[in-house]
């Protein structure tokens, strides 16, 4: 799944930065060591394979599972059982719904990237 980490850092951060994996707010960050790169990357691998597991990917081309875990990883697992519970899975458009649900409850202007999914998968290729 290395192809995936470094599209999901393409995106996040283009490698660059103390957080190229945008982990500050992953529940794998622990807030016991000061973010660097070798930190957030270490806390986006267990936050990408929590959120494959969740989403029950066996294989780096089960592009349905990894657009269901890569949304998750962007809005937190709690999208990944939603989106199976409610809609057998991810979609663009659920990705929208989800959104402003979460916008809605928490008073927000915007929650995560709906557009995340496309963005990642530009650069991945399994």
């Amino acid at each position: 799944y290395t192809p995936l980490l470094l599209a999901i850092m393409m995106v996040e951060s283009e490698g660059y930065g103390d957080d190229p994996m945008a982990t500050a707010e992953s529940p794998f960050n622990t807030g016991e060591q000061e973010m660097n790169p070798d930190y957030s990357i270490q806390c986006g691998v267990l936050e990408l394979k929590s959120t494959l597991e969740e989403a029950g990917c066996t294989s780096t081309d089960d592009i349905d599972a990894i657009s269901l875990a890569l949304q998750g990883y962007n809005y937190g697992n709690d999208y990944v059982s939603w989106a199976v519970n409610n809609y057998g899975g991810y979609s663009p458009d659920n990705a929208w719904e989800f959104s402003y649900q979460m916008c809605y409850r928490l008073g927000w202007s915007s929650y995560g990237d709906p557009r995340y999914v496309q963005k990642v998968l530009q650069y991945y290729n399994g």
